[in-house]
């Protein structure tokens, strides 16, 4: 089998390219859709803000070990 076309070249020799996604919806899925319904769960609440308040310091760190570099969208309401 060949190619028609040569192979791709990444930046610094690298044989493959990868692309890491964080959702980082946090309350506004919740607010968004239910509105007033579930502004008030406070359970909700607290579970959409997690992932905000303890798992993206971690994701930062992560990122800043590695010398990985992003770009972040996160919704709000």
């Amino acid at each position: 089998m060949t190619l028609d076309h040569p192979a791709t070249v990444w930046p610094g020799g690298a044989a493959v390219a990868v692309s890491l996604t964080f959702d980082v919806d946090a309350e506004s899925g919740w607010i968004g859709e239910f509105g007033d319904t579930y502004r008030r769960r406070l359970t909700t609440m607290s579970e959409g803000r997690y992932g905000v308040v303890r798992g993206m310091p971690r994701i930062l760190n992560l990122l800043n070990r590695y010398e990985i570099e992003g770009t972040f969208f996160v919704p709000g309401y």
